[in-house]
């Protein structure tokens, strides 16, 4: 518990630091999307209505997603390069506890952050939504799936030191995952596209098959587990050759 809130205060006080950075990331998110609204209903008038209301879904899911896939990627490089990483292997709790925690504590951090984008996004798609508490649970049940992945992305960058453009390509496939068919047994299988089609279905008010929702949460606790096994593989790849602070 400690380590976690060491982690959230460690991210509030860089964001605090970097202030005008990381408030000029979230304008640029939301004025892309503005950009996408304008489009749809320029050309694509009232009839366009139902498809814009998805994409807002898919466009929070999408920048949901972007958050625990790649900020600890993009941490470590930059750890690497500021030559302060060896403290994380150095510590008591083990690189894998650290930056693991690292991110869960960014999940815990984002989620208010992320119902404020979720708001604004849907007001500037000119959608309403009543949003039920139900809705977040799996919202965090999918960013925790994310971190898994995020942790095995996080296991290359750790052995490879540059992933810039392998970062950069995985945020446009996660877009592609967003388009899949994930429902019943694909839903362990397939990542981020089961938890898109539950949200869906929750702020359309309805009620996602119990199948689908089962066999997601499965697939989260399977992609948790492998991120966490990769990572720990890469981690004692790199203290084998020796190369931490090789970049």
């Amino acid at each position: 518990m400690a380590l976690v809130s060491g982690m959230v205060y460690r991210i509030f006080i860089e964001m605090k630091r970097y202030y005008l950075n990381f408030l000029s990331s979230i304008v640029v998110m939301i004025i892309i999307f503005l950009l996408i609204v304008l489009g749809f209903k320029s050309f694509g008038g009232s009839a366009a209505s139902g498809t814009l209301r998805d994409t807002a879904i898919g466009y929070f899911m999408w920048m949901t997603m972007l958050f625990t896939l790649t900020d600890l990627s993009w941490t470590i490089m930059n750890e690497m390069q500021r030559g302060i990483i060896e403290q994380e292997f150095l510590s008591p709790y083990g690189p894998l506890a650290v930056f693991a925690a690292y991110q869960f504590s960014s999940i815990l951090f984002n989620l208010p952050l992320l119902y404020g984008m979720m708001v604004v996004i849907f007001s500037l798609a000119g959608v309403s939504i009543k949003v039920p508490p139900v809705f977040f649970l799996y919202l965090v049940a999918a960013m925790i799936q994310t971190m898994g992945m995020g942790m095995m992305l996080a296991g290359i960058t750790l052995r490879f030191k540059r992933t810039n453009a392998l970062l950069q390509l995985v945020q446009f496939a996660v877009i592609g995952l967003l388009f899949l068919d994930a429902r019943g047994f694909k839903a362990m299988i397939i990542p981020v596209s089961p938890y898109f089609y539950i949200m869906k279905k929750i702020l359309s008010g309805e009620s996602p098959e119990g199948a689908t929702v089962l066999f997601a949460l499965i697939g989260t606790a399977i992609y948790l587990a492998a991120g966490l096994l990769v990572f720990k593989f890469f981690e004692r790849a790199v203290r084998i050759r020796g190369d931490l602070t090789t970049y």
